[in-house]
């Protein structure tokens, strides 16, 4: 980007002694700005100063330290920076990259069990979180953040429906979105759906499957793209002669940087060989799922280690370390997890871990999806309550309850539930229809009264008490 080269030197030859965080760093680059300066006659600019602080110092932390001051400087989205703003961001930067290294100490302490070493690293990032440039405390207020920070709420597709634009179908970047549903009724296939339609849509995004191993995931996704049955993408036997093609072109749309028509349309046309060309596919679309004899099997021919599923505290780690690269985050069922704190319920574990991704995920600007099961399937309302922690509703952007009524099954649908919308319409149905034996859902176009769902349920509990 292009930031004013005075700008970077006004903040460093600003800096006071009492900034004491990065002091050291801040005087040996500030030390080589003046050497660059009195040989060349000008100042060197950020990115020249980023490609050279490997020079500057032996000292691992200290380049470290250069490399995010250099770093931040150059991706701040602003052509001019004044001393405090330089200053903050340089602040804002350390504490991410500090809080970062101690998250991922505080991890392997916590598969130690070092306890102690938990709660001090646990302090240490309380303490370095707290860190702020008090004179300017009380003296920044709304008044200089007015004309600065946007007021327009960024938002991002949730891959659920993204054709049809509905209030389920987009939310603001760094929310979580809960989705709740009984067993059976398709609730990981949701968070497949999303998955896939993010990845397809350039999005970096991470799957982690406590409920099914990935060879059968990969057999949704291609089912889904394919709209095939599953049942004939898992034993390769095609009803219909198309049905091959369908499947492959799916798994190069997976691959490929296109389409699903474009690439049905193509092999079509020219054959499998000209798939093979199209350029590939260079966002993430990562899935670490629970695993069995296919899982051990591949990993054997590869040569390479089983990947194991993560504990909560590795999936906080994950996040601290690849956050910035990632768009959307799916965790699938959240009461899978195999927690680190033995000492805690699951109640309280998930609590926490539900609390640490919310915030995390603000951080980031990751869209964060937590699949759960419902708390009580004898009541419509435990329908709209989720297992284990009620911290899963509350810190929910969107909240989707999947619910099925007699009445709905009998036109082959279901009511997807929006519940709670902190940024739109909630308290709405919308009728799907999945297809037979196909991977999907597809909205019917029909939307009701979330309540006359709850009524139709009512009635079925009633029949089912006589």
């Amino acid at each position: 980007m292009n930031i004013q080269q005075e700008a970077l030197y006004r903040a460093l030859d600003g800096v006071e002694l009492k900034d004491s965080y990065l002091t050291e760093s801040y005087q040996l680059l500030y030390k080589k700005i003046k050497q660059y300066q009195r040989k060349k006659g000008s100042l060197p600019s950020a990115k020249f100063l980023n490609k050279s602080v490997s020079k500057f110092s032996k000292d691992s932390d200290i380049i470290s330290d250069l490399d995010g001051i250099t770093e931040a400087l150059i991706d701040y989205d602003k052509e001019e920076l004044t001393n405090d703003e330089v200053k903050e961001l340089l602040l804002d930067d350390y504490k991410k990259r500090k809080v970062r290294d101690l998250a991922k100490l505080q991890a392997e302490a916590t598969i130690e069990e070092k306890w102690e070493l938990v709660d001090r690293y646990s302090n240490e990032i309380h303490k370095i979180s707290s860190i702020r440039d008090d004179d300017r405390f009380l003296t920044r207020d709304i008044k200089q953040d007015i004309d600065v920070i946007s007021t327009k709420t960024q938002t991002i597709s949730t891959g659920i429906f993204p054709k049809d634009n509905l209030p389920i179908s987009k939310v603001p970047t760094g929310s979580l979105v809960s989705i709740t549903g009984r067993s059976g009724l398709g609730k990981s296939q949701m968070a497949i759906m999303s998955f896939i339609n993010q990845g397809l849509d350039g999005k970096n995004c991470l799957l982690i499957s406590y409920e099914m191993p990935k060879n059968i995931i990969l057999a949704r996704i291609k089912s889904y793209l394919a709209e095939v049955p599953y049942e004939e993408v898992e034993s390769g036997n095609y009803s219909v002669s198309e049905s091959k093609d369908r499947v492959t072109a799916s798994e190069y749309t997976i691959k490929k940087d296109t389409d699903f028509e474009s690439c049905l349309s193509l092999l079509k046309k020219s054959g499998e060989e000209a798939l093979k060309e199209l350029p590939d596919r260079e966002n993430i679309m990562k899935i670490l799922a629970a695993n069995d004899k296919n899982s051990f099997d591949l990993a054997r021919q590869k040569g390479e280690p089983i990947e194991d599923l993560p504990n909560d505290s590795d999936i906080i780690s994950y996040l601290n370390e690849y956050g910035e690269s990632l768009d959307c985050v799916y965790i699938d069922l959240i009461s899978n997890v195999n927690f680190s704190n033995g000492f805690s319920s699951r109640e309280e574990n998930i609590t926490s871990f539900v609390k640490e991704l919310n915030h995390l995920g603000l951080i980031y600007g990751l869209v964060t999806y937590i699949v759960s099961q419902v708390k009580d399937e004898k009541s419509p309302y435990g329908y709209f309550q989720p297992k284990y922690s009620q911290e899963i509703y509350q810190s929910a952007s969107l909240y989707i309850a999947l619910v099925s009524t007699q009445e709905l099954r009998e036109s082959n649908a279901m009511a997807i539930c929006l519940d709670k919308n902190r940024n739109g319409v909630d308290k709405k149905a919308f009728l799907a229809e999945s297809g037979s034996g196909v991977m999907g859902m597809n909205y019917m176009g029909q939307t009701e009264d979330m309540y006359d769902i709850i009524e139709m349920m009512k009635k079925d509990l009633k029949g089912d008490k006589k």
